[in-house]
């Protein structure tokens, strides 16, 4: 007698004289997996149970038995900021003889590394946590920490000062964070609770400005991966001087009320005062020779307060967005001489405080459906600080539109207390009509001009046919002859002539423009220069107008683009696609926006005409450098 066994995929003849072996063969196995798994143990350890709100400890979760394990669940560490820092295998094998015999032993293992910063105070527990191993689920042992409140050192305090206490739902205020340092340090970190209110939404301060020494600059990443750039300085406080590390963000208040800001920490390595060197040289100071000995510092900063108000109802008008400070509006149209359907490049620029934040109203809602064609999408504002400008391109629907009108820009003036409108100029225009091409012209049936013909009615209605042999007419035609045989053979070979001829032509003009790419690229640049030196400065808004135009006409040669209008985003894709790089790409981009400022600035240009003129030609032989041929390889010049 003999049994299937279904093993994997296929289907095993056994015989009875077998099936005790395969049982026992499969019991072997199964105890053997709960062996190995069985060898597989997970343990969680920290370098200090007992530190101050704001210092970092170290965990690691050490895995044995196995080096491929998955990452544990972190998530029930609600109160620890956690900063993964990396893992790695810990396996070994050694190889010995014990009285002749060769013995090897090996071990798996893993470790997962963490830093875990405490966000309170209190005693707090690092829970149990999980990871999948093999098919299953191990966990580790829960973890006791006593998290001690900070506080302030002598040679070190850290402060917080808010631009204003009191504001609007929705003002932009600054938040200056200064630490004020007195002993060498070594590594530092912020823990900023304000960042993860609710209430609140933050921002890095792009409005900061004045002159600044690069050697003076460290770059931070704070909580949420927020990056802003801290200033080096020197700073008295309560007395003493010290040197000082700076940054500032802008808060937003989402809703009113009174909002406190939690306290803030700074958490730091610093020489034990007893090893203070003599020269004083803060900011990561590795000198550990001698009696020098670094120890752990948290330094919590001052209380605050931020009084919200809301924004009032009175007078709030219909296109209001949330917008609070003092703005301007300017708007700027290229081309104004158009056809109907043609595209117009808006330039909308928004002056104010805080400006980059600002979220331009809807064209949709300002531009007449019937007299501008919007696209649905607008277009992102690009700007630092107290300028932000959108670029938008619209299309006219008709002849009878004479401008662009005015656009307007509604916010709330936190100095005058009430709600402001500001309103652009309008933009006047040239539209010119498209000839409409009808079904008529086509056929060609339409009407010839100055002629009156049209269709006669027939005297005497429908007309009889004729039936009496007078009616038959003789059609006999002569006999062609040689002559005739050749103006009837011309006749019926010309067709077909004219048929190859014009297909010749055709594709000779979709050949000969891709043969001529490579010819008329390389001398773009030649031409360039040679436009250019016809531009005699100084000039009005004319030669920048003419040195704008000469260089578009370059970047269309050089590039082989056909639109009948380039914007920024055309000219960048499109050298990125011929290999230029970044920096040649933001020159000529910058030197097209200075044309601009010319065109419309005149005498009063930001840039002399001559100055501009040798930054275009030297913008245009970098990327003429860089760029590509259209079959391949480097310019030469």
């Amino acid at each position: 007698m003999k049994r299937l066994i279904k093993t994997g995929r296929y289907l095993n003849v056994v015989s009875r004289g077998q099936l005790p072996l395969v049982l026992l063969t499969a019991l072997l196995a199964l105890w053997v997996g709960a062996a190995l798994a069985a060898d597989i143990s997970v343990n969680a350890v920290v370098d200090q149970q007992q530190v101050s709100v704001g210092e970092g400890i170290m965990l690691q979760i050490q895995v044995d038995g196995n080096d491929s394990p998955g990452a544990p669940d972190l998530s029930a560490l609600t109160y620890f900021k956690v900063e993964a820092l990396g893992g790695q295998q810990n396996s070994s094998s050694s190889i010995s003889f014990i009285n002749g015999q060769l013995s090897k032993v090996s071990h798996e293992g893993y470790v997962f590394n963490y830093r875990l910063t405490p966000r309170k105070a209190g005693q707090l527990i690092i829970p149990v946590l999980k990871l999948h191993i093999a098919g299953r689920d191990y966990f580790t042992t829960p973890i006791d920490i006593l998290v001690m409140p900070p506080h302030e050192l002598r040679d070190f305090k850290l402060r917080l000062r808010l631009e204003k206490n009191t504001c609007y739902v929705g003002e932009p205020v600054r938040l200056t964070i200064s630490w004020y340092i007195g002993r060498d340090v070594k590594g530092f970190n912020f823990n900023l609770p304000f960042l993860r209110n609710d209430k609140l939404q933050v921002r890095v301060d792009s409005a900061a400005s004045g002159p600044v020494n690069k050697a003076d600059i460290i770059n931070l990443t704070l909580d949420g991966g927020l990056e802003v750039a801290a200033r080096k300085g020197t700073g008295s406080l309560q007395g003493h001087d010290f040197t000082t590390l700076t940054f500032s963000l802008v808060l937003v208040p989402k809703q009113a009320g009174t909002i406190k800001l939690a306290q803030a920490t700074v958490a730091a390595k610093t020489l034990a005062p007893q090893s203070r060197s003599r020269s004083f040289s803060p900011f990561f100071n590795d000198n550990f020779f001698g009696q020098s000995l670094y120890q752990s510092v948290v330094v919590p900063s001052n209380p605050l307060e931020l009084i919200v108000k809301p924004l009032p109802t009175v007078g709030r008008p219909a296109g209001f967005n949330g917008l609070v400070g003092n703005y301007s509006l300017l708007v700027l149209a290229v081309p104004r001489k158009v056809r109907v359907g043609d595209p117009i490049t808006l330039t909308i620029q928004v002056a104010g405080p805080y400006a980059d934040y600002v979220h331009l109203p809807s064209l949709h809602t300002q531009l007449p459906a019937r007299d501008f064609k919007v696209p649905v999408e607008m277009a992102a504002g690009e700007g630092q600080g107290p300028l932000k400008t959108f670029t938008q391109t619209v299309r006219v629907r008709h002849p009878g539109v004479k401008s662009i009108p005015s656009l307007s820009l509604s916010f709330f003036n936190v100095k005058t207390g009430r709600y402001e409108t500001v309103h652009s100029r309008p933009v006047p225009l040239q539209v010119s009509a498209n000839r409409l091409v009808t079904a008529a012209d086509a056929q060609g049936l339409g009407p010839i001009p100055g002629s009156k013909q049209g269709l006669k009615q027939a005297g005497g209605g429908i007309n009889y046919n004729y039936e009496t042999p007078d009616a038959l007419i003789n059609e006999e035609r002569p006999a062609v002859g040689i002559p005739g045989r050749v103006v009837v053979g011309a006749i019926v070979g010309l067709p077909p002539l004219l048929y190859l001829l014009a297909l010749l032509i055709i594709i000779l003009r979709q050949r000969l423009p891709a043969l001529n790419s490579r010819r008329v690229a390389r001398n773009a640049y030649q031409a360039l220069r040679k436009e250019l030196r016809e531009i005699k400065p100084p000039g009005d808004g004319k030669g920048y107008e003419r040195l704008s135009k000469a260089l578009t006409r370059y970047l269309r040669l050089k590039l082989d683009l056909k639109q009948a209008l380039l914007t920024n985003a055309d000219i960048r894709e499109a050298l990125y696609k011929q290999g230029v790089g970044d920096e040649e790409v933001k020159r000529m981009l910058e030197v097209l926006k200075k044309c601009e400022a010319g065109v419309y600035a005149g005498s009063v240009a930001p840039v002399k005409l001559e100055n501009l003129l040798a930054m275009a030609v030297e913008a245009a032989r970098k990327i003429d450098l860089s760029a590509r041929r259209p079959g391949g390889g480097k310019h030469e010049n």
